[in-house]
């Protein structure tokens, strides 16, 4: 592809090579800096003083390549905590701190906290930088005070974000740091204050211009849910949402639709694009409509909160438009090479966002294969030609996503292709229409037939995802996909659309080597799925719950309600990521276990342990038995004593010190994370 020559595309390669170095190398700044002017100085000797010609090209791309490489790392070691100067880590105490806070941005609250991102403007007086994450109590009376933009006063202890104790359980801490947060704060009526003071920006201004959108559309008689996909769809808000419309949406393959990302400002170009044609015929017309139309999708961003999400996708459909305003398809491939270009360059941590990632691949997908599509079957009737369109752009679209969804989310909806065939065509026509219906209801003039009958579209909306996501025989879960997978999937999709677009038997011969690496391993997978066997107890909060593993099947012992075992998200990581179901589900834990060719004694809170002539190799101790763990020492001589998180802290403290005391290991899953016996 003549693409791959374009000069910053191979800068892009190795910039994004640099973030990842930066990031999971962690190099030193004090062996970086040199090494990075070194070479900077290398790369002024070679453009002055060689006289070779293709020796000078050469050296000096490569030396280039690798001052690229540390912009990448460079734009990671700056933004991590110790490299910012005033980080407000460095002014906390290990007791209350005293914090005054700027609320950011509002996110989706959860059964007991208000949950939101804020600023750190100083920290015991001192002027400070930096993000944290708030959690507040909803019993703490403020709630309905909070926006994007008050400032908070708060005395309270700076915690770290604990690391996930399951195996293969999300780390949420690693989510809050690749958004430059590190730290969490719990507030409750006590320790906070909301100051009458409060950050004028665009995001606070946009944030009232929401909720009075909002308000007017409640007063004019929306339903609550049908107004909380309209703040989804329209202002990027998702917190209202209810669990059971996500899960229609998710199951039907439209989750996409929720969340306003690319697709709707790519709708939302296609219309301004359209709409702003007759423009054209004057002179200059052509950059008039192109101006207007990137300063109508920023007007559209800064309404929509300015999110991080909504920004990235402005700027890449700014970009885009930019291309299309050349009318040519190389002109569109290195406008979204310099948009992601500068966007690593403003915060490197994007290319870890699977908004981004996703957003990318799917332009760069249907930029590429929706014109190969259409050289395939061109229809003649212009209806037909317009369904096969949205259908190709919606099977590019897939393609390019896929892996990467399968590596993120475990789950595959077979009938995506019906949803998008039914909604996207109609899309264009809520969004516009939904707009529009968001200005009058801001100005006080939105006439009451025109809000009854958009209501009743994005009801239609609903009841049509709810059906489609009804036929769950059609929707695949829990697909184990690795990072390996992922690449030799892409590797394959592109060889063999190569092959399609241009017919060449090397790039069949490509495919098929391809197709046989992926298929290898694959069955590789499978195969050592079968052969794992294993023993874990899960941490999880004041309860037990123990598996064993033999192949593919897990049979998981609990002390928990039997219909809330199965949703447990931990669990869910494991089964995905191990490819692995659930064969049997037994309630409670039973007293005894064979593990391998040992054997384990569970003493529950009834405290049973001196059994004659048993003397087991491990021992665990759940539900807070009241026992004296030395008395148990003596009579049952366990080389190891385990210890699950539903003890008293208290109780656990104890038997660790007598542990010690008799130099027999012991575990705590709460410190340890789960207990992991593989055999």
């Amino acid at each position: 592809m003549r693409i791959l020559k374009y000069i910053p595309l191979q800068l892009l390669i190795f910039q994004i090579t640099g973030i990842l170095m930066g990031y999971y190398l962690n190099i030193p700044l004090n062996i970086f800096l040199p090494f990075y002017i070194g070479a900077f100085i290398i790369l002024i000797i070679i453009y002055y003083t060689y006289r070779l010609k293709p020796v000078k090209d050469l050296m000096f791309t490569a030396v280039a390549l690798i001052l690229f490489t540390g912009v990448g790392i460079a734009s990671v070691l700056f933004r991590s905590p110790q490299h910012i100067k005033g980080y407000y880590s460095r002014f906390l105490k290990q007791d209350d701190t005293r914090l005054h806070l700027v609320v950011t941005d509002i996110l989706k609250p959860n059964d007991y906290y208000l949950n939101l991102n804020a600023r750190v403007a100083s920290v015991n007086a001192h002027p400070s930088k930096g993000r944290i994450r708030v959690s507040i109590l909803k019993d703490s009376g403020y709630n309905e005070k909070i926006a994007v933009g008050s400032e908070l006063l708060a005395l309270a202890t700076v915690e770290t974000i604990d690391k996930p104790l399951n195996p293969d359980q999300f780390d949420f801490g690693k989510y809050l740091e690749k958004q430059g947060i590190y730290y969490q704060l719990t507030l409750n009526s006590h320790n906070f204050k909301v100051l009458s003071a409060h950050e004028n920006s665009i995001k606070r201004v946009a944030y009232h211009i929401r909720e009075r959108m909002v308000t007017a559309l409640s007063q004019n008689g929306f339903k609550d849910q049908e107004l909380a996909v309209v703040q989804a769809l329209l202002l990027g808000q998702r917190q209202d949402i209810s669990k059971e419309t996500v899960e229609n949406y998710q199951k039907a393959g439209a989750v996409h639709i929720l969340a306003l990302s690319g697709l709707h400002i790519g709708i939302l170009l296609l219309m301004f694009n359209f709409f702003l044609k007759p423009l054209e015929k004057l002179k200059y017309g052509k950059i008039l409509k192109l101006v207007l139309v990137v300063i109508f999708l920023w007007l559209f961003a800064i309404l929509a909160g300015m999110s991080s999400s909504i920004v990235r996708a402005v700027t890449m459909f700014t970009a885009v438009a930019v291309g299309l305003a050349t009318g040519k398809t190389t002109s569109t491939y290195q406008s979204l090479i310099m948009s992601m270009f500068f966007l690593l360059l403003i915060n490197p941590f994007y290319i870890f966002d699977v908004g981004f990632q996703l957003s990318y691949l799917a332009v760069f997908f249907i930029v590429w294969l929706q014109p190969v599509f259409m050289k395939l079957w061109y229809p003649q009737w212009r209806f037909t030609r317009y369904l096969w369109q949205l259908f190709t752009v919606s099977i590019a679209a897939q393609l390019g996503t896929l892996p990467l969804s399968l590596y993120y989310f475990h789950q595959f909806p077979g009938l995506f292709f019906i949803s998008n065939l039914i909604i996207i065509p109609f899309l264009g026509v809520i969004l516009f229409s939904g707009i529009l219906i968001l200005l009058l209801a801001l100005a006080g003039s939105l006439p009451p037939v025109l809000a009854q009958g958009y209501e009743f579209m994005i009801e239609t909306l609903n009841k049509i995802v709810a059906l489609i996501a009804g036929h769950e025989d059609f929707i695949f879960r829990n697909i184990a996909f690795s990072g390996l997978a992922l690449i030799l999937s892409y590797n394959l999709i592109v060889w063999f659309f190569k092959w399609i677009e241009l017919k060449k038997v090397a790039y069949l011969k490509i495919t098929l080597i391809s197709m046989a690496f992926l298929q290898g391993y694959l069955l590789f997978s499978e195969y050592r799925s079968h052969q794992a066997n294993g023993f874990i107890i899960f941490n999880k909060t004041g309860e037990s719950i123990l598996a064993i593993r033999k192949g593919q099947k897990l049979d998981i012992d609990h002390s928990i309600a039997t219909d809330r075992i199965e949703k447990e998200s931990f669990l869910k990581g494991y089964i995905d990521a191990n490819n692995v179901h659930i064969d049997s589900v037994r309630k409670p834990v039973k007293n005894y276990y064979q593990v391998n060719k040992e054997q384990l004694l569970v003493v529950d809170s009834l405290g049973i342990y001196d059994i004659p002539g048993f003397q087991p190799d491990m021992v665990l101790l759940t539900q807070s038995p009241a026992i004296n763990l030395e008395r148990l020492i003596s009579r049952v001589k366990p080389s190891l004593i385990i210890a699950d998180a539903s003890n008293y802290k208290n109780r656990v403290a104890i038997w660790r010190k007598t542990c010690e005391k008799y130099n027999i290991q012991f575990y705590y899953t709460v410190k340890e994370g789960a207990f992991i016996k593989e055999f």
